[in-house]
């Protein structure tokens, strides 16, 4: 059983700050928090100073990226691997997940 409030694979999400947000995927939970996630010389909770340090690490995949990657990534049901996407060469992103908003279901909801 899922909790409703947390993000889990295959969610749609929108970074909340930019005006014009792209759809993204989770793919991965690391089980982290932001500042334990190091990023550029620092963490993650450093470049997200609004939200909580032990804010939730999610990371995403531009949604048209993960398309052309794994169009079948909405029939999987486990997440992908850090190692794979980084194997593969594929753009991924972490964020807090307070910097996230949902707008679309996974389909294991």
């Amino acid at each position: 059983m899922y909790d409703e409030d947390e993000l889990m694979y295959g969610d749609i999400v929108h970074d909340e700050e930019p005006a014009d947000p792209e759809d993204r995927v989770v793919v991965n939970l690391p089980q982290k928090v932001a500042n334990q996630w190091e990023v550029d010389g620092g963490t993650l909770s450093d470049q997200n100073p609004a939200c909580p340090a032990r804010d939730d690490v999610i990371i995403v995949v531009l949604r048209e990226e993960l398309n052309e990657y794994m169009p079948d990534w909405d029939q999987r049901e486990e997440e992908i691997p850090l190692e794979q996407l980084e194997d593969d060469d594929v753009p991924y992103r972490p964020y807090p997940s307070m910097r996230l908003d949902r707008v679309g279901e996974s389909h294991l909801r």
